[in-house]
């Protein structure tokens, strides 16, 4: 069901730059929900080149675009939920797919709580197609700042990979100027507020990379920086023990024995995560592109 005559409930928004050929996925999956909810789709766009926009027309899909040296996570992420019109904003990433046709209807469902403030759901890897090992085994956030993060919050860490926030809510805890991680500022402001966060397993999607090296760390050096931006301090003490840590190591062990490691990335994940992270937590100032 899409937005009808009298309005949206919901508005699924995504920010989107060059996703690749699955984003037609994630337009189909999206369209296919059977949701009790009128809903619209609202998407920015900061300077795809890979027919992105074109795709996207031939969906009913509200389409706005900024230049690619406008955006700014936070900031953007602000302007696509001031232009949602439902009373829930759905926040999805451009690479992720729902699962099933109940994938929204799911999402929303824990709102009939008028407390609740945002709903999260939950991934999973496809199970098909090139995997980046970690991820399929579920230890990419090894690293001790994840950990430390979700115990200090419930439990849950909020993605905007995946999740869906009252309207109300975000009015009152605006994103503006970040970097990095602005669900997890996000997270901190409602946890600040005394709001209440729930988890939803129910609403699935589909989710997972492939990393070359420098990709790879790219990522983990942003992803130190956020946990700069939130105050979550990575030491080089935490480092050298992920580092050292066997665990991580006999997962590696495992992988290269039964041939499911077969990139430098997968095979030196262990020792790159560790030392990206740090960087960027403490000598990163900007996001790296």
């Amino acid at each position: 069901m899409s937005a009808v005559s009298n309005g949206p409930i919901a508005s699924v928004t995504v920010l989107t730059k060059n996703p690749g050929h699955r984003f037609r996925a994630t337009l189909d999956a999206i369209f296919r929900q059977e949701c009790s909810a009128a809903f619209e789709v609202v998407m920015v766009d900061s300077g795809s080149t890979d027919g992105t926009l074109d795709l996207a027309e031939q969906y009913p899909v509200r389409i706005h675009s900024i230049s690619p040296g406008a955006f700014n996570f936070g900031r953007t992420r602000d302007y696509v939920f001031s232009l949602a019109r439902g009373e829930f904003i759905v926040a999805i990433s451009q690479d992720v797919v729902p699962v099933g046709v109940s994938w929204l209807e799911n999402l929303l469902q824990p709102f009939v709580e008028q407390d609740v403030a945002l709903v999260q759901g939950s991934e999973k890897v496809p199970e098909d197609g090139d995997l980046f090992y970690w991820e399929k085994v579920g230890g990419f956030n090894f690293t001790r700042e994840c950990r430390r993060w979700n115990d200090n919050h419930g439990g849950v860490g909020v993605l905007f990979v995946n999740c869906a926030i009252r309207r109300s809510v975000w009015q009152e805890n605006r994103l503006s100027d970040i970097e990095m991680m602005e669900d997890k500022v996000f997270q901190a402001m409602l946890d600040a507020r005394g709001r209440r966060i729930c988890w939803q397993p129910r609403a699935l999607v589909f989710h997972a990379h492939s990393y070359s090296f420098v990709t790879l760390a790219k990522r983990c050096e942003n992803e130190g920086l956020g946990w700069k931006i939130v105050g979550e301090r990575y030491s080089a003490f935490d480092m050298v023990r992920d580092i050292c840590g066997p665990r991580i190591w006999g997962v590696a062990i495992s992988g290269l024995v039964t041939g499911q490691i077969t990139t430098a990335s997968e095979l030196m994940f262990p020792l790159v995560r560790p030392l990206a992270v740090f960087f960027g937590n403490h000598f990163l100032d900007r996001y790296v592109y």
